[in-house]
């Protein structure tokens, strides 16, 4: 089966339109680099509260705000997992894919996070995650060859810049040999050609945030931790006043 026989079976995902290039995409090395950052879970609730919207959409507009401190981010496109409700498996929800434009270009934080917000529900309302998590179970179904073409299509530059995952967490302490575990940092893996990713995850009360980066793209990864520090910063700011 081709790969061009697989991208239409993708169509299913809602991935158009192209990802624009981007540096964040580009030759790989298995030199990594991780930027953290972490802050109190209830930052992003307040958030989240007074602006009737999602820790996922905050975590997102943070990141599109970030983002747009790089100077040739204008229009970047993330793959954003979700999970999608799976009454028959045994161990939680199945992981769907949703593709998002994220809104770098957008100067002010609560609009930002607004259009994120309006972006994400509409693709839930119209069973985009449901459509994306029929076409993957379909592949699993599917002869090698289209396996493994449609998962250099997912996989794919032109779908996406960078994946930015949501991990939740433990809503309670963990301890390691009596001590409590303070934070935990996610690495979201970087498939081929995708050079950086974001991941929040939380434990206890603390949201913990990793930028995940080959070590060319160090001082980016630096740079869009400090940059969604400041983007929550601001938009707590807002919800406060």
């Amino acid at each position: 089966m081709s790969a061009s026989a697989a991208g239409t079976m993708m169509s299913g995902l809602d991935a158009a339109p192209v990802a624009p290039p981007s540096r964040l995409n580009g030759t790989m090395s298995p030199l990594r680099h991780l930027a953290t950052h972490s802050r109190p879970m209830e930052d992003l609730k307040v958030i989240k509260r007074r602006f009737g919207t999602t820790v996922n959409d905050v975590l997102l507009a943070a990141s599109a705000g970030a983002l747009a401190t790089l100077d040739e981010a204008r229009d970047i496109k993330a793959m954003v997992p979700v999970s999608v409700e799976a009454p028959d498996e045994r161990w939680g929800n199945r992981i769907a894919f949703v593709f998002l434009a994220l809104p770098c270009s957008e100067r002010d934080p609560v609009w930002r996070l607004r259009d994120v917000h309006v972006a994400m529900r509409s693709r839930k309302q119209a069973g985009v995650p449901e459509g994306a998590d029929a076409v993957l179970g379909a592949l699993a179904l599917a002869p090698r060859p289209l396996r493994r073409a449609a998962s250099r299509v997912i996989a794919s530059p032109q779908l996406s810049n960078l994946t930015i995952s949501n991990i939740p967490g433990p809503q309670f302490a963990l301890y390691l040999l009596g001590c409590e575990v303070k934070h935990a940092y996610p690495v979201v893996p970087l498939t081929d050609r995708h050079r950086l990713s974001i991941g929040m995850t939380s434990i206890h009360e603390r949201a913990c945030f990793g930028v995940c980066a080959h070590a060319a793209l160090a001082a980016d990864a630096d740079r869009i931790a400090a940059g969604i520090e400041a983007e929550i910063d601001e938009l707590l700011v807002r919800a406060v006043a």
